[in-house]
């Protein structure tokens, strides 16, 4: 979990808080809790909100931290690659049963 401060303030001229920056930042992330504080600065009305949220993936984005995978059975000793081929093996057979 992460936080992040906004700071909206009344555009009178709109007549409401430009949310813009917030919900663009919220395109690709989860909102999980949101803490509100109202005041006025300056004789302008103001919101600030502390966000914390998580980060999705977007279906059809790109992923940022894709690592190149790791050959995990190469990392084994050579006595335990048999061990671990047999449990593939079971667990692509379906070793889930609530699957």
């Amino acid at each position: 979990m992460k936080p992040k401060v906004f700071t909206l303030r009344l555009d009178p001229d709109a007549g409401g808080f430009d949310d813009g920056a917030l919900t663009e930042f919220l395109a690709d992330k989860e909102a999980l809790t949101v803490s509100e504080h109202f005041f006025v600065h300056e004789q302008v009305p103001t919101w600030a909100l502390l966000v914390s949220y998580r980060e999705v993936r977007v279906p059809g984005a790109p992923r940022r931290d894709k690592a190149p995978p790791v050959d995990w059975r190469a990392e084994l000793p050579e006595e335990a690659r048999p061990l671990y081929d047999a449990l593939r093996k079971w667990c692509h057979q379906g070793c889930h049963p609530l699957r």
